[in-house]
């Protein structure tokens, strides 16, 4: 996440005192991007390839995206992102989520946040609540573009 948004998300969510160095530490900074995310789809109507294109490459990329043509399909505007980074995200979270349904089978729904927190009275520490089965495409998606960068943060519980 870049430090504009998590600061902008921080503001949203009540922490008076973020600093870029939140982003580094695992509980603030899943819990701002779980946080994002929802928004996202929230935002979406529900359309996980957008907020996931939105998440990845920024939601004013995706608007303009999504003006280049009529797309019958969701696969087809996931095909025409132009970033190879945003579309391989994108099409990593969906193999993941499939993947999950074929282990969890209907304990796993795309219509589930991938994990939930809520911040202590403190604002800077968050205190996971996680469902494991649908903590997993998101999560995944996202390890698999930045294991390279070892960014990868865990609940901690």
């Amino acid at each position: 996440m870049i430090p504009s948004t998590g600061r902008e998300l921080a503001r949203k969510a009540g922490i008076r005192s973020f600093s870029t160095n939140m982003l580094f530490q695992p509980a603030d900074e899943s819990a701002l991007g779980t946080r994002y995310l929802r928004s996202l789809l929230s935002q979406w109507d529900g359309k996980w390839e957008e907020t996931l294109a939105s998440y990845n490459a920024g939601k004013s990329r995706v608007l303009r995206w999504i003006t280049w043509g009529d797309y019958r399909e969701p696969a087809e505007f996931v095909e025409t992102i132009p970033f190879t980074e945003t579309r391989e995200y994108v099409q990593s979270v969906f193999r993941n989520a499939a993947a999950y349904r074929r282990i969890y089978g209907t304990k796993f729904s795309a219509e589930i946040a991938p994990r939930r927190f809520r911040f202590r009275k403190s604002g800077r520490q968050a205190r996971c609540q996680e469902d494991h089965a649908a903590a997993g495409a998101a999560r995944i998606g996202r390890k698999e573009n930045q294991k390279a960068k070892g960014k990868i943060k865990k609940c901690g519980r």
